[in-house]
Order: C-alpha cells, then sequence, then structure tokens
C-alpha cells in the first residue's frame, strides 16, 4: 500500500483520538504530526513537519477552507443572481 494512503486509514481510524488531544492542546497540528510520526517509517517520520512551521500548516489549512467557503458563496450567489434576473423580468412593468 502507498505510504500517503496508508497514513490517510490510519488518520481516519484515529479521528477520535485527534479530536481529543486537540481539545487539550488546542489546535490539531501536534496531534497530526505526533499520529503521522508514529505511523511512519523512522527514515522518512523525521520529515513529516520539516521546512514548515505550525503556523505555515494553519494557514494553509484556513486558506483551503477559505476557498471552499468561497465557492459555495459564488454557487449561492450565481443562484440568487437568477432569481433576481427572473424576478426583475417577470415584474418590469410593475
Amino acid at each position: 500500500m502507498h505510504f500517503a494512503w496508508a497514513c490517510v486509514r490510519l488518520l481516519e481510524s484515529s479521528f477520535d483520538r485527534l479530536s481529543r488531544e486537540t481539545d487539550i492542546v488546542g489546535y490539531p497540528i501536534l496531534p497530526l504530526v505526533q499520529q503521522l510520526v508514529e505511523a511512519t517509517p523512522a527514515e522518512m517520520a523525521k520529515y513529516i513537519h520539516w521546512g514548515a512551521t505550525t503556523q505555515d500548516i494553519i494557514d494553509n489549512a484556513s486558506m483551503l477552507q477559505i476557498r471552499e467557503g468561497l465557492t459555495i458563496v459564488s454557487r449561492e450567489l450565481d443562484t440568487l443572481t437568477c432569481i433576481l434576473e427572473k424576478l426583475s423580468s417577470d415584474y418590469r412593468d410593475t
């Protein structure tokens, strides 16, 4: 099995632990990194958090969430625009 998929499967099965430890620490990066390190061969584990600060990871995660949120907002605005166009056409003479 490919290493990345093994980590994903580990995290899916350890979500409760991640949630509990996040509540204790206050942010998910430390518990996540600890679980990944535990599940990774030692020669690769040392690179899991290498070159990135906790704040870098949190910032990237926030931007991914914002991007998803903006996709939803954009879709809703498109729907609203269609509704308003129809209403303005239907009632243009009132």
